[in-house]
């Protein structure tokens, strides 16, 4: 399993991800129907090359997307492992333009909430992981207005301010 540790070689490479997580990545904190939160960070491509450089030089997993017949084919790198996340994140933090206050939530949850088998949460933290998916709800939205509407919402969560 060698190669599903996080591999942080080169700077360029930090960079070049920054770059592709801007224009195309997700990054978020989802309440999953049976009531468990998972978080979301990665690529939808239809450049397999791209993803599978990604992969080699962070680890995750690359999975071909369903798509209809006449869509190109698309494929999804995602990385979800918490330790691998809160390594990587504060180096990609400065990095990011666009998408800089959905990592920082999403950093400041797998930090808050890194469950070890067998634990159990909180009424108090089950309430506060449902905050944080709203706000990664409010922050993947778009809108009129909706930019000084994220920068109050991650301010508020995490006391972050941008700028």
């Amino acid at each position: 399993m060698a190669d599903e540790f996080l591999r942080i070689t080169h700077r360029s490479d930090i960079s070049y991800l920054a770059g592709i997580i801007d224009g195309e990545g997700c990054l978020s904190v989802i309440k999953r129907s049976s009531g468990g939160w998972d978080v979301n960070f990665g690529v939808t491509s239809t450049c397999l090359e791209m993803l599978e450089h990604i992969q080699k030089s962070f680890g995750g997993t690359v999975i071909r997307e369903n798509r209809g017949e006449r869509q190109e084919q698309a494929y999804r790198w995602h990385l979800v492992a918490k330790p691998r996340l809160i390594e990587l994140l504060p180096e990609l933090i400065p990095e990011l333009v666009v998408k800089k206050m959905n990592a920082i939530l999403l950093l400041d949850f797998c930090l808050r909430f890194s469950p070890g088998k067998g634990k159990r949460f909180s009424l108090c933290e089950k309430l506060l992981m449902d905050k944080y998916a709203r706000v990664s709800s409010i922050l993947n939205s778009i809108g009129p207005g909706s930019t000084a509407i994220k920068q109050q919402t991650v301010t508020a969560i995490v006391g972050f301010k941008n700028g």
